[in-house]
């Protein structure tokens, strides 16, 4: 029952006072279209601080907002992106200061990593269902204070929400793995759900995405593991479910020749119960 109010307050929190706008012009954007006659935004070129992207552009469908399309843009307020689009690119909207609301479609599967980093007045928002693969860093550095995750997603990459501004937050129930710093300096997080399904905290695991769209980018390097809830300063409470009897907890890198930062570093206000807890499944390190 407390989940399902949370989640209504959060529902409530996103849909109330919507402003509908006109779809900007193909003109506002360059784009490049494939051999197979689909669209991706390479860059918005318009000046308006509220945008809707077509559905179709000459005629092709936009399935993929390309990597730094909208990256560092300062006059960008609210995006809508249509339905269609399946992807969005590295550090697509990464910087865009002064975004306070995205509307993402339900067709929507891929999130870049950085996608959203550094968006700093960006408070809330919705992700799909379907929008289960996720680059690292993905809501690095911005603003986000609620968030409603997709419930099949089953690892939250690295970096996905380091110094944010979230003060709960719900784990999905198939997830997995929690990868090293998600939630590293989240100083107002105060409350953490983990589900059932979880079995490792501190992974070096990160997403295949950037492998595969964008190979000069590469991945973390092997010094990156732990430091999940790293200086979480007034993190008390970790939610955990009777029936999970151990977690995977890393500290050190795959080659354990660097030693990692500890899980829950500066988490001074954690409490004694949940200490006892996180021992009770295998935690060894300091808090």
């Amino acid at each position: 029952m407390k989940k399902f109010t949370w989640l209504l307050i959060v529902f409530i929190f996103f849909t109330v006072n919507i402003i509908v706008f006109a779809q900007n012009p193909a003109s506002d954007f360059e784009f490049d279209i494939d051999a197979q006659g689909r669209v991706s935004i390479v860059r918005y070129i318009g000046t308006s601080p509220n945008v809707v992207i077509p559905r179709e552009i000459q005629g092709f469908p936009v399935v993929e907002i390309g990597a730094f399309a909208f990256d560092g843009n300062q006059i960008l307020q609210r995006v809508t992106i249509p339905e269609g689009v399946t992807a969005i690119g590295l550090y697509a909207f990464g910087q865009c200061r002064n975004l306070i609301e995205v509307n993402l479609p339900q067709t929507l599967t891929i999130l870049g990593s950085y996608a959203f980093a550094g968006c700093i007045n960006l408070q809330g928002i919705i992700i799909p269902e379907r929008a289960t693969k996720w680059g690292i860093g993905v809501f690095a550095r911005s603003g986000i204070i609620n968030i409603v995750l997709p419930q099949n997603i089953e690892v939250i990459p690295m970096y996905s929400f380091m110094r944010t501004s979230l003060q709960q937050i719900i784990i999905p129930e198939k997830v997995t793995i929690i990868a090293a710093y998600a939630f590293a300096d989240c100083v107002n997080l105060r409350t953490v759900s983990l589900p059932s399904s979880i079995k490792s905290i501190g992974n070096r695991f990160y997403s295949d995405i950037e492998e595969r769209h964008y190979p000069s980018m590469g991945g973390p390097d092997g010094k990156d593991a732990g430091g999940v809830f790293i200086n979480c300063e007034i993190l008390s409470h970790i939610i955990i479910p009777n029936n999970v009897t151990r977690i995977e907890f890393i500290e050190y890198n795959e080659f354990q020749e660097i030693d990692g930062e500890p899980l829950f570093d500066g988490c001074k206000n954690l409490s004694l119960a949940t200490q006892a807890r996180l021992r009770q499944l295998g935690y060894d390190g300091k808090f």
